[in-house]
């Protein structure tokens, strides 16, 4: 694989929150007001795949562009996804699946940011959305596993704006993870330029805050990626 490709996909280092379950509400369900006025992760929002080997979001690098099509169904425009984890201004969501749509991206070098402007990015459910506005460029994190076999996480920020069903918009921050256990950076990269590129499972987490924003600061991101890696640290370890 090309040094281009890797330096490309190369900017911050991020990681996933942890699991916070909460039931079902009977009645239907809005994003409230988040609790803090700052992307601390208090209001969290986690989602993951659904389960089942062939499911997950499939990254195909074609020329100077990557697609990330979410899986099931395949090719569609949108996927589904599992909710996993809800505190704070979505915890009337614990339980509840919802939608992502598909994108296309050019491919990113090192501490930029790409507009892509897609409305209901995530469809939450009971007219609630997430609106993507940025996506920055990804980071890949080799390393050796205890066992001895290698792993690659990849990870990347977007942000936007939440807009809950009660017509009130909140500033959203999210965090995409996926994880190659087996595989060097050098190793995910050609089988994502392959002709049916890579099919991974994944996991993000998105936040909420009161006001609006129209564009996130690469070095705000960078602090985001150093909190939540001090906070999960010793969970990624033990993983």
């Amino acid at each position: 694989m090309n040094k281009q490709l890797l330096t490309a996909f190369s900017a911050v280092p991020l990681v996933a929150a942890g699991i916070v379950l909460n039931p079902v509400s009977a009645q239907a369900a809005q994003i409230n007001p988040p609790t803090n006025r700052e992307f601390d992760f208090s209001d969290v929002y986690g989602i993951s795949s659904i389960d089942g080997s062939r499911n997950g979001v499939r990254v195909k690098i074609v020329g100077n562009t990557v697609t990330f099509d979410f899986v099931p169904p395949s090719g569609n425009g949108t996927g589904g996804y599992d909710v996993d984890s809800v505190s704070g201004a979505f915890s009337e969501f614990g339980g509840r699946n919802g939608t992502i749509q598909d994108f296309t991206t050019p491919l990113l070098a090192p501490n930029t940011s790409v507009a892509l402007n897609i409305d209901n990015f995530l469809t939450l459910g009971d007219g609630n959305f997430f609106d993507l506005t940025n996506l920055y460029a990804p980071t890949f994190n080799q390393q050796t596993l205890p066992t001895g076999v290698t792993s690659t996480t990849i990870r990347f920020i977007v942000d936007g704006t939440f807009q809950s069903s009660t017509g009130r918009e909140y500033a959203g921050l999210g965090i995409f993870t996926a994880n190659f256990v087996g595989l060097t950076t050098q190793q995910v990269l050609a089988r994502a330029a392959s002709r049916n590129g890579i099919l991974t499972p994944y996991s993000a987490t998105f936040e909420a805050v009161p006001e609006p924003m129209t564009m996130l600061g690469v070095g705000t991101a960078l602090g985001f990626g150093a909190l939540f890696k001090r906070k999960n640290a010793k969970k990624e370890n033990k993983g």
